[in-house]
């Protein structure tokens, strides 16, 4: 039991000076750690990020063109002139009604006409299509802005940025188990060393009553030496 006290008792100085340097440093973990959770930052983010950046960017361009294209259409009115076209043709059918060339024009201005319309109707529907808001860039670069400063800060990549909260919310928990173990093994040292008292105290109580037995016994064979006056102790 003694052997067992001396063992739990050198275990627990071990772990105390552990605990205290890690509780030295608690304050400081739980800064950064929450730091990192409030940004929360994934695997693979900053690649994700700058890939919709681009296409962000690219939109803004496409859009760019698309409304030189709708101010020029709505310059100049194709359909209508087109239509003028068609009108003043027609008012020649009579003359060249048997004209092959004639009716082979007359049939691709009609279609031109309903091109023309068609394609009209196809690129305002692209235009719609062009989810492209100055917002989302902007929240994109600040998200990105935050996960780079806080790399730097922390002297990392962006990429390790989720290993690195991973390594603190780790670094806490040790902290949390180091605590709890300290204060089992300090319980289990008091209980052992009450199962010692107990112990000694039983084996002390045995002497005692040995010593006096074999006392009496000396003290009885002294009388047949004829030394009854010595006593044994």
């Amino acid at each position: 039991e003694y052997q067992i006290l001396t063992t739990l008792q050198s275990n627990l100085q071990n772990l105390e000076n552990e605990v205290k340097n890690l509780i030295k440093d608690r304050d400081y973990l739980e800064y950064v750690l929450s730091e990192l959770q409030n940004l929360n930052p994934k695997e693979n983010e900053e690649d994700e990020l700058v890939a919709i950046k681009h296409q962000l960017l690219n939109q803004e361009k496409n859009i760019t063109i698309f409304k030189e294209i709708e101010t020029l259409l709505e310059k100049s009115d194709l359909t209508d002139i087109i239509n003028q076209i068609s009108k003043n043709l027609s008012k020649l059918a009579n003359n060249f009604s048997q004209d092959e060339t004639y009716k082979a024009l007359t049939n691709h201005i009609e279609t031109s006409y309903q091109s023309i319309d068609s394609a009209i109707d196809r690129f305002n529907q692209l235009l719609k299509n062009q989810d492209y808001s100055n917002e989302d860039l902007s929240t994109i670069e600040e998200r990105l802005l935050d996960l780079r400063s806080l790399a730097k800060k922390h002297k990392v990549t962006v990429s390790e940025l989720p290993s690195l909260l991973n390594k603190f919310e780790t670094d806490i928990n040790k902290i949390d188990t180091a605590s709890k173990n300290f204060t089992e093994l300090e319980q289990q040292i008091t209980k052992q060393k009450n199962i010692y008292l107990t112990l000694a105290n039983q084996l002390t109580n045995k002497r005692v009553s040995t010593a006096k037995i074999v006392d009496d016994l000396i003290n009885q064979e002294l009388k047949y030496l004829k030394l009854s006056n010595l006593t044994f102790k």
